[in-house]
């Protein structure tokens, strides 16, 4: 009985496997259609996926220290600058942008501006009021004896005890602390060195005739759209308050951390695009060197397209966006997806020397499945071991990199077959001649004779690469190369 078990369904795998080759070879637009909706309903999917730059993504959020941190951030509002910074001959003229400015900045108001800040002016003038209230300790000590000194000798006059005729205590008053405060902090010169830096409170450099004034808002870095209604705010307040009427030559700049944030966004994005894009063109330059085959190029190309899509709209359902790690993925899901595209691949045009289409394709179903299909779990596995971190840069990695590999492999058994037939329909595929069938496989002619002529000079090659490689690569981690200084990760421009 036990043996019988195995054979019955060792019976049924291959009656399903025809069933779905004679689908894919006799009705390949059917299959074709199924895989056009499939990829419609994830793509839509995948065209939610919102990406998250901000370091916070990427980190544990079962730990202390970033539950703590983000109850301070619902918490607080977000506060972030923007500087409007300009530039002329005429120092009168900058001061008077600034005066005409700060007013039209100030009207625009909550939520989007929360502070307006042209200068030390105010808080020049806080202070001042305030100056007593922030007098060091010491002195404090010293007027707080002699205060109890002269109480102690005011009392003792009305009452008539006090002993010591030739000697008053410093009567004190208003006046007289005032004045000592006053030359205590001409002595310290911290006066005269807050005048000299802001000599008429305004942030101006006055000899390179640069002014600057600080936006202070609640709008996160992150907040792209808000950011942007707020630049265009911004500089329409700067064009009523005219610059040029007051120094011809004057140029407005904008700056600070929230056009920056905006800016490191956008050329991420653009990264992400170029790298995806050279990545997928790379790649299939790679195999039409191989095959020199347009129609196996458009053939992978679709099938891994179709994993590709299916991965990142998955990757929508189980996490909803990326972050400055899982986005450059597309390129590392196309080139390790589009393996079992190759092998199977090759197997049917070897197979379609001999064999008609349906035919090959039968054998390239049942020779390959096995192996890829165990290569794919194995590729799943590698990127599983980075879903089980709690760094969320590796889990999200490991998750949307794992689920690719079986996605892409599902996808090339599933349609890559149907694509084959429509194409053998439309232009059945002939025996290679002329120049191509002469350069096919040159680049492998030189490594096949090497191996052929001097396996042990390779092999001795290769054992010494892998021990150098061995020794390098200890020296390289045992001198800690982690980089801990975020600003050399940062963009280079």
């Amino acid at each position: 009985m036990s043996s019988q078990r195995p054979s019955k369904r060792r019976a049924r795998e291959v009656a399903l496997l025809n069933r779905l080759i004679r689908m894919q070879t006799e009705r390949p637009w059917v299959v074709l259609a199924v895989a056009l909706l499939s990829v419609a309903l994830a793509g839509l999917l995948a065209s939610k996926l919102s990406l998250k730059t901000a370091l916070g993504e990427l980190l544990p959020e079962n730990k202390e220290s970033v539950i703590v941190a983000d109850q301070v951030n619902e918490r607080l509002a977000a506060m972030s600058t923007l500087t409007v910074v300009a530039e002329g001959s005429d120092n009168e003229g900058l001061k008077r942008f600034v005066d005409a400015l700060a007013p039209e900045l100030r009207k625009i108001g909550p939520p989007d501006v929360g502070s307006v800040d042209e200068g030390v002016q105010r808080a020049r003038e806080f202070f001042t009021e305030r100056r007593f209230l922030y007098a060091p300790l010491k002195e404090v000590q010293e007027i707080h004896d002699e205060i109890l000194d002269r109480y102690e000798y005011e009392v003792a006059q009305r009452a008539g005890t006090w002993m010591d005729d030739d000697y008053e205590p410093p009567p004190l008053t208003e006046e007289s602390l005032r004045k000592r405060f006053e030359e205590r902090a001409k002595k310290s010169g911290l006066e005269a060195k807050a005048k000299k830096s802001f000599p008429d409170g305004y942030y101006l450099n006055p000899e390179k005739h640069v002014i600057a004034v600080l936006v202070r808002t609640p709008i996160g870095s992150g907040a792209l759209e808000r950011s942007a209604q707020l630049e265009a705010k911004v500089r329409a307040a700067i064009d009523r308050a005219q610059p040029q009427q007051h120094d011809p030559t004057m140029k407005v700049s904008l700056a600070g951390n929230l056009l920056s944030s905006a800016e490191v966004y956008q050329q991420i994005k653009g990264d992400l695009a170029h790298v995806g894009f050279w990545g997928v063109v790379l790649i299939l330059s790679v195999v039409f060197l191989y095959y020199l085959r347009l129609r196996t190029v458009a053939a992978m190309t679709l099938t891994v397209g179709i994993g590709a899509t299916w991965t990142f709209g998955l990757a929508y359902l189980l996490i909803g966006h990326l972050n400055s790690s899982t986005g450059f993925l597309f390129s590392i899901v196309v080139g390790n997806g589009i393996n079992f595209g190759i092998i199977y691949m090759a197997r049917y045009l070897e197979a379609r020397r001999e064999a008609e289409a349906a035919e090959s394709v039968r054998i390239a179903h049942r020779e390959t499945w096995l192996p890829t299909l165990t290569a794919a779990a194995a590729a799943t596995a590698a990127y599983g071991s980075l879903a089980v971190t709690d760094f969320r840069g590796f889990k999200h990695f490991g998750v949307i990199g794992g689920t690719g590999m079986l996605l892409c492999w599902l996808a090339t058994y599933a349609f890559l077959p149907a694509i084959l037939m429509v194409f053998e329909r439309f232009s059945p595929i002939k025996p290679p001649v002329g120049w191509s069938a002469r350069l096919r496989g040159l680049y492998g002619r030189p490594f096949a004779w090497l191996a052929g002529r001097f396996p042990r000079a390779v092999i001795l090659v290769a054992t010494f690469a892998t021990v150098g490689s061995f020794v390098l690569a200890y020296r390289y981690i045992a001198a800690d190369p982690m980089e801990y200084n975020m600003r050399n990760i940062g963009n280079e421009q």
